[in-house]
Order: C-alpha cells, then sequence, then structure tokens
C-alpha cells in the first residue's frame, strides 16, 4: 500500500506537469489557434533561467529564490509577446499548417541559443522548502510535490477568475469565440495573439521554476515536455482549462503506475504510453474525453 500511494503522489506530480504545459498550449490556442509547439521551451527556459539568477544547487545563492522566480516569469513573458509579433504576427493569415511549422522552428531556436550558453550541462535548483519528506498513508511525498500541486491549483484558479471575472479576460474569450463580433464591439483580436503568448509564456515559465528542484534544467528538456502537454491538452478537450488538468493528472499517474509496476525489461517502453493514450483519444472521441458546452457566450 505504501509502495502504490508513493506511485500515486509521483503521478500527481506528474501529471500536475503536464497539465501546467497543457495549460499553456490551451491559452495560445483558445485565442490564435496556433498549436504552439515551442510550449515546452517557455517551460524549460523558466526552470533555466531560475537556475541562473538564482544559482544551481551546490553552487552559491545570487538573488533570494522569489526574486528570480519573478523576474525570470516577467523576462520569459516579454519574450513570448516578442516571439508573436516577429514570427507568428506577420504570418497570422497563413494558415494553421504555416504557423505549426514556425512554431517549431522558433522552438529550434530556444533550444540552439540556451545550448550555446549552457554548453549541454543539465543544473539543479535548491528545494522551495527544505526538510524530509512527508510520510502518508505508508506513502512518501516530497515538499517540492506540494508546491508543484499548489501552484497548479493556484493557475487554474486564477485563470477561472480571469476569464470569468475580468474585462480583458472576456476579451480574450471573445477573440476565441467569434473574432469578426470582437472587432465589431472595439476589441482588436490581433492584439490579443500578442497578450495570449505573453500570458501562456509566463504561466510557463513560472511551472518551469516550480519543476525545476525536481527534473533539473537542460537545454533540450521542452520537446519532452510539450508531447505530454499536448496529449493533456487533447484528452482534456482543447478548450477547457480544467479538462486539461483532469487529462494531465490521469496521464501522469497512468505513467508513473506503468513505471512503477511493468517489468524491469519493459520499462523502457512505458515512454511510449501517452502517444497510444492520444492516438485512442483521437480515433474514439476527438472532442477530447471531457465534453465541452455547446453553447458559450462572454
Amino acid at each position: 500500500m505504501g509502495e502504490f500511494i508513493t506511485f500515486l503522489f509521483a503521478g500527481l506530480t506528474i501529471g500536475a506537469i503536464n497539465a501546467l504545459t497543457g495549460l499553456g498550449l490551451l491559452i495560445i490556442y483558445n485565442v490564435t489557434g496556433v498549436i504552439n509547439f515551442a510550449q515546452g521551451d517557455f517551460v524549460m527556459l523558466g526552470a533555466m533561467g531560475a537556475v541562473l539568477l538564482a544559482g544551481a544547487k551546490g553552487y552559491p545563492q545570487r538573488l533570494p529564490l522569489l526574486i528570480a522566480i519573478v523576474l525570470v516569469v516577467i523576462a520569459v513573458a516579454i519574450l513570448g509577446a516578442i516571439i508573436e509579433r516577429m514570427a507568428f504576427h506577420p504570418r497570422r493569415h497563413s494558415g494553421p499548417l504555416l504557423l505549426l511549422i514556425i512554431s517549431i522552428g522558433v522552438s529550434l531556436v530556444i533550444e540552439g541559443v540556451v545550448l550555446v550558453i549552457t554548453t549541454s550541462k543539465s543544473y539543479g535548483l535548491r528545494n522551495f522548502t527544505s526538510g524530509k519528506p512527508l510520510l502518508v498513508l505508508g506513502g512518501t511525498v516530497s515538499l517540492q510535490s506540494l508546491w508543484v500541486y499548489g501552484v497548479t491549483a493556484a493557475i487554474l484558479l486564477a485563470l477561472y477568475v480571469f476569464f470569468s471575472h475580468t474585462t480583458v479576460g472576456k476579451a480574450f474569450r471573445a477573440c476565441e469565440i467569434n473574432p469578426l463580433a470582437a472587432r465589431l464591439v472595439g476589441v482588436r483580436p490581433s492584439r490579443y495573439w500578442t497578450y495570449a503568448f505573453a500570458l501562456s509564456a509566463g504561466l510557463s515559465a513560472l511551472a518551469g521554476a516550480v519543476i525545476a528542484p525536481m527534473t533539473t534544467a537542460t537545454y533540450n528538456m521542452g520537446l519532452a515536455l510539450t508531447l505530454d502537454g499536448f496529449v493533456a491538452w487533447v484528452l482534456g478537450g482543447l478548450i477547457s482549462p480544467l479538462g486539461v488538468v483532469a487529462g494531465g493528472i490521469g496521464l501522469g499517474v497512468a505513467q508513473s503506475l506503468l513505471d512503477g509496476y511493468l517489468p524491469s525489461v519493459l520499462v523502457s517502453y512505458a515512454s511510449v504510453f501517452p502517444f497510444i493514450v492520444l492516438i485512442a483519444v483521437l480515433v474514439a472521441r476527438p472532442t477530447g474525453l471531457i465534453q465541452a458546452l455547446p453553447d458559450r457566450r462572454v
């Protein structure tokens, strides 16, 4: 039982990471229609930036951790806005395939720049809270995992309040639901493309900083995060933040249990499990496991 609980908490942590990346994909897609395959690289930039500003684990501390994270989130959000204006905005009417290819190119450029700076080294970040793992029902959960759960819940709540109870958030949703009607009431969808990239990049950078003590930061960690987040996003039905979180957590728990209980000779094949799930969902239920409401108003 204790072993199962440990695997369960590990799966919840993996699922929260998947969900955070999936939420970034959702924000950009719902406003722009772009499937951003550079999303995981925003997470990587958050992790790597926090390490460089605060100091890697085992090295002297530089900035206080909180200040480093705030600066990284702001910097990556600004970078997301710049990338949208320079790479996506000029081609916003070119169709989804070209925009997808542009996002892949952006991902390669980001990884290349970070590779030059870090020379392919991996870095760890100090835990936000020092102390031994907690013992729960015979299993263990690390204190950093609690930070991951808390940040995921806080982001989900903040997005709900933002999109449902603020004027800017409702303008975001208007651009998603009916761009023409949004223009008629004075909302400029092209401007909200920039806002969407900035918001998504900033949230992803926060996620990267939170997971850095657990995964270490490397220049090429973005692709795996993007793919797992993409699966979580599809499982959640593409437009539901709650669905993305549910899909990410379900996927993470399944991955953890497979890694824990599969025979050692089969563990190396467990990494294909998310893509088997993705294919099955796309075949059986293309709208995702969680059905969106058919009628929406802002």
